[in-house]
């Protein structure tokens, strides 16, 4: 056997080797998941909800202000008629 097909059979082999090493790790990995603790999901669900409360404060007040925007337009309307 000479020395170059040596070295191609010998890299075939590692890299399939790899290949299959790779696989397996990647199959492991699918297997682990994160589970978040129960102080940590409390404290998300609260920001959460202070937040949400937040933006819909803030979207009643904008809404508030375009409503009454379209009324004085209205009524500017209606006198200069």
């Amino acid at each position: 056997m000479t020395d170059k097909k040596f070295e191609e059979l010998l890299k075939e082999a590692v890299e399939q080797c790899a290949e299959k090493e790779w696989e397996e790790i990647s199959q492991k990995s699918k297997k682990i998941r994160y589970k978040p603790s129960k102080e940590f999901e409390e404290k998300m669900e609260n920001l959460y909800q202070k937040e949400s409360c937040h933006n819909n404060f803030i979207g009643d007040e904008q809404t508030k202000s375009k409503s009454q925007l379209k009324d004085t337009k209205s009524e500017k309307r209606y006198f200069h008629k």
